[in-house]
C-alpha cells in the first residue's frame, strides 16, 4: 500500500466510506448498497414538471415519480430494493411490476411505453445495525484532522453546496 501524507484527511467514499472509517475499529458503521431503478419512457407527459406520489409514513423513500432528464428524455423512478453487493447493477424489476408503481401518479402510460433505463445505488447507512435517516458529517477520531462523509445519499446532491461549505469549515478549523 502506497503511503500519503496529508494535513487533513476527508473520506467521501460513497459506497465504500464505511470501509475506511471502519479500518479505525472503534465505529459500527455499516453502508449497505439500496438500488435504485429507473425505466425510461417512450412519451414525454404534456407538461415539464417533476410528479410524485404521495408520500408514505412507513418509508422514507419517495417512490417511483415522474422525472426528465436536460437532454429532454422522460423516466419513472427510482423505486427501492435491496443490492446484492456494491457491484450489483443489475435490473430486478420486470416492467409490469414498474408499471403497476406508476399507475400510482398516472395513467398517462402503457407498460409498452415501458423501458430499461439505469440503475443507481445509494449508500444506506446502519450504526449498530440501526438504520440512520440523515446525513452523518463527523470528526473522527478526535485527535486527527480526519472528517468521514457517511450515508450521503438522494438528496446529497442537491444538498452538496451546503455540504461542501460545512465540510471546507471543518478542514480549515483542523489545518
Amino acid at each position: 500500500m502506497e503511503e500519503i501524507e496529508a494535513d487533513c484527511i476527508v473520506n467521501a467514499g460513497g459506497l465504500h466510506s464505511d470501509e475506511l472509517i471502519r479500518q479505525l475499529k472503534e465505529l459500527k458503521y455499516e453502508i449497505r448498497p439500496n438500488k435504485g431503478e429507473y425505466y425510461r419512457l417512450r412519451r414525454e407527459l404534456p407538461f415539464k414538471k417533476l410528479v410524485y406520489p404521495l408520500p408514505s409514513y412507513s418509508s422514507t423513500a419517495l417512490g417511483v415519480h415522474y422525472t426528465f432528464h436536460l437532454n429532454g428524455e422522460s423516466y419513472a423512478g427510482p423505486n427501492s430494493n435491496w443490492a446484492e453487493s456494491k457491484t450489483d447493477y443489475k435490473f430486478q424489476t420486470s416492467r409490469n411490476v414498474f408499471f403497476n408503481s406508476l399507475k400510482n401518479i398516472t395513467n398517462y402510460y402503457t407498460e409498452e411505453d415501458l423501458t430499461q433505463g439505469y440503475v443507481g445505488l445509494r449508500p444506506r447507512l446502519f450504526f449498530d445495525n440501526k438504520p440512520i435517516t440523515d446525513f452523518v458529517i463527523k470528526k473522527y477520531p478526535e485527535n486527527r484532522p480526519w472528517i468521514h462523509l457517511l450515508g450521503i445519499e438522494s438528496p446529497g446532491l442537491t444538498s452538496s453546496p451546503s455540504i461542501g461549505e460545512e465540510v471546507f469549515l471543518l478542514v480549515k478549523s483542523l489545518i
